[in-house]
């Protein structure tokens, strides 16, 4: 049989007041644009009320085999299982078993304590501070993940470990996985069973998702589950299972995640599990955040969406409901595939076109020379987060990252992007960067980008140890940058100098600090979702 390497025309079904119903075979237009020959693919499902409109899929699901993706084909959905470890909780609070305001520590007696209160609810609502945890096994050299397959035990032992936070509890929205790998562990320990066994019994069998399963070890068979392919065209690998869960690993059907969907509408699982799931959180601003638990909570071109993507090497899925129209959406691929952005065009099908809310009014531009402009271009340093942010100059435009820093004054540039933020300018090399909606205030100090000479990088040659992280790093000089090196798992690491102690690591910063004799005793590392982990150099 010849690997079926065409998009299936099987099972589209169309209700009879679809819009698109005369078009020749829209869903089909949308999705032929990932087909590759002989590729993995994808699988996509969508309903109105409860009833199937739409249940397409194409590629393969075994590209040794040439197994074509069929009507049972499953697929790890990756991040998209956050949600049912936060119903999972939900339902021991609906037991009266725990409290979302337990302090954490009252489960998870080994947890550290950092002086604030970490509750159960600042896991769902990722406002706990606690850093993610596959930066730390990636800093142990343990990436990518095919290397060795953390447990649960092993990953809470090492979150445990960490005695510094990204932030106070409540203060801020940070992903981490961290978070949901200690509310499995909560789940499994008020409940005496496992995260397997708890979703099976109490949320997949009664509301009928029978290709559903949670993976709690790489080496379960799991049958009509999809291979996860990742590479470039004609390169592709396989990806392999993982065995960490809570936040991942859940494999299942975009027609399961239709029924989900549909109970959660419906409150099958009781009101408050329904709910508080679907809650946007609060910080203790008071600020109403745009993630609830496990799930987002926002508008798509006018449209309530509640909604949560998930990507893992070699796979991709997205879900999502839009309450005012009773419509859901899910798509799950054994590729990297953009998928919700696929999802979303074929959202466009059926949710009603509304026009786009009238754009605030622009704020008053104010000219700024271009030698004002290339004073304020350049490398900053995050004083609290420890990451650095680059102020560019294009074409007469300065930039911050991906976002237009448009000057409302000549102090005051305001950002383009979704946030309400702005730069101010504070004086000679120092910017604060503002959230307009939470207050928060970032201190940003301008770098100065002098390459080192080679006596200065020949002064950060030496060992160093996390002891939170239990990895020790060795540290050479090379042109231009240093080297970081382990010995098990044998990791190379180079680095290039922005500054005498501030280095670029791809979208980690790493910065050297120094006594007062100029001597180099640690250094940190810094990215979006982990601030400063710390590594001290050792004696020589």
């Amino acid at each position: 049989m010849k690997p079926l390497a065409y998009l299936l025309p099987l099972a589209i079904v169309v209700g009879p007041s679809a819009s698109w119903a005369q078009d020749a075979d829209p869903v089909g237009a949308i999705l032929a644009k990932y087909e590759a020959a002989g590729g993995p693919g994808c699988s996509v499902a969508a309903s109105k009320n409860g009833e199937t409109v739409v249940s397409r899929r194409f590629g393969l699901a075994n590209l040794e085999h040439g197994v074509a993706i069929g009507p049972s084909t499953r697929f790890d959905i990756a991040s998209t299982s956050k949600q049912f470890t936060a119903a999972a909780v939900l339902l021991l609070v609906q037991d009266g078993k725990l409290s979302l305001s337990d302090d954490i520590r009252t489960h998870l007696k080994e947890m550290p304590d950092h002086g604030s209160t970490i509750t159960v609810d600042h896991l769902l609502v990722q406002t706990s501070g606690l850093r993610d945890y596959p930066f730390l096994t990636e800093l142990q050299g343990w990436w990518p993940e095919a290397r060795r397959q953390h447990t649960n035990d092993e990953l809470v032992a090492l979150i445990a470990a960490q005695r510094e936070l990204n932030f106070e509890p409540g203060a801020r929205w940070s992903y981490s996985n961290s978070n949901y790998v200690l509310a499995a562990e909560i789940v499994e320990r008020v409940s005496g069973v496992s995260l397997r066994e708890f979703l099976t019994k109490r949320i997949f069998e009664p509301l009928g998702m029978t290709s559903t399963v949670l993976r709690d070890d790489h080496s379960t068979l799991i049958p009509g589950q999809a291979g996860a392919y990742f590479g470039p065209p004609g390169e592709l690998k396989r990806a392999v299972p993982a065995s960490r869960y809570g936040d991942s690993n859940l494999v299942s059907t975009p027609e399961d995640l239709l029924i989900w969907n549909h109970a959660l509408a419906n409150e099958r699982l009781g009101a408050l599990v329904s709910r508080e799931l679907q809650r946007a959180g609060t910080a203790s601003s008071g600020r109403t955040l745009s993630y609830a638990r496990g799930l987002f909570v926002t508008q798509y071109k006018g449209h309530s969406e509640i909604s949560h993507s998930g990507g893992s090497l070699g796979a991709t899925a997205f879900s999502a409901r839009y309450p005012e129209h009773g419509f859901a959406v899910a798509m799950a691929c054994n590729a990297m595939v953009p998928v919700e952005e696929v999802a979303h065009q074929i959202a466009d099908l059926f949710l009603p076109k509304r026009e786009e809310p009238t754009p605030a009014v622009a704020p008053q531009k104010a000219a700024l020379l271009q030698e004002q402009r290339q004073r304020l271009a350049g490398v900053y340093l995050d004083q609290d987060r420890g990451v650095r942010l680059t102020l560019s100059e294009r074409e007469g435009v300065l930039m911050l990252a991906n976002e237009t820093a448009t000057p409302v004054s000549s102090t005051v540039l305001r950002l383009s992007g979704s946030g309400q933020r702005e730069l101010v300018v504070e004086g000679a090399g120092a910017l604060t960067l503002r959230d307009l909606t939470t207050g928060i205030q970032r201190r940003l100090l301008r770098l100065d980008t002098v390459a080192p000479s080679d006596d200065e990088l020949a002064s950060l040659k030496g060992r160093y140890r996390s002891s939170e992280i239990g990895t020790t790093y060795d540290v050479t000089p090379k042109a231009g940058g240093v080297v970081l090196q382990i010995a098990d798992p044998q990791l190379e690491w180079p680095v290039e100098a922005i500054t005498r102690d501030v280095f670029d690591a791809g979208r980690d910063t790493i910065r050297f600090l120094r006594d007062a004799n100029g001597r180099a005793t640690a250094f940190e590392i810094s990215n979006a979702r982990n601030r400063k982990v710390r590594f001290d150099r050792l004696e020589d």
